[in-house]
């Protein structure tokens, strides 16, 4: 009867409170800002975690009635924990107008200072 009890009291408990996020910036304070170093030594992955999230985004355009699928670009999209931006200048450049990236960890920001990442219809 106790161990229900504890577990119901720890499923109250919401995920996100449990986040150290001193630790976890110093993890990523600690990576090295390139593909190999944003995706824990399996830099190899990177074409196809890009192709997965191509197609989540075809699935979700898919059922949309306001973005469907072609050849319209959405209008934003904003790239939260953004890391060096391999997913904003692998896909969601091309797939956008606009995209605002958000990442806390200044290494990464700087890593992508003096590069432009532009869509394939820049305005």
């Amino acid at each position: 009867m106790a161990d229900s009890v504890s577990n119901e009291n720890e499923s109250a408990v919401a995920p996100d409170t449990q986040i150290d996020h001193t630790t976890s910036l110093a993890y990523w304070s600690s990576v090295a800002p390139n593909e190999n170093g944003m995706l824990g030594g399996y830099g190899s992955l990177s074409r196809i975690d890009l192709q997965s999230s191509a197609n989540f985004i075809a699935k979700i355009r898919r059922r949309s009635s306001v973005f469907p699928a072609g050849k319209q670009l959405l209008p934003r999209a904003v790239d939260c924990g953004a890391g060096i931006g391999r997913i904003t200048q692998g896909l969601l450049a091309k797939v956008c107008d606009v995209v605002d990236l958000v990442e806390p960890v200044a290494q990464f920001v700087t890593s992508k200072s003096g590069e432009k990442i532009t869509s394939i219809n820049p305005t």
